[in-house]
């Protein structure tokens, strides 16, 4: 089989041997304490945690 270049035809092709694509992860919406770490500077981004935590 030739290599195929770009993605879409390289998913065309995967379709037709019937090979399963791998699923990709789901990314976590949550704000992470490594976000709260970085964005520190920034207080106004926080302040609606502040007020609503309970609403997990």
């Amino acid at each position: 089989m030739k290599h195929a270049t770009n993605t879409a035809k390289r998913r065309a092709m995967a379709q037709v041997h019937g090979i399963a694509s791998k699923p990709n992860p789901k990314k976590k919406h949550e704000i992470s304490k490594r976000t709260k770490l970085t964005n520190a500077h920034l207080p106004e981004l926080f302040q609606n945690l502040k007020d609503g935590d309970s609403s997990k």
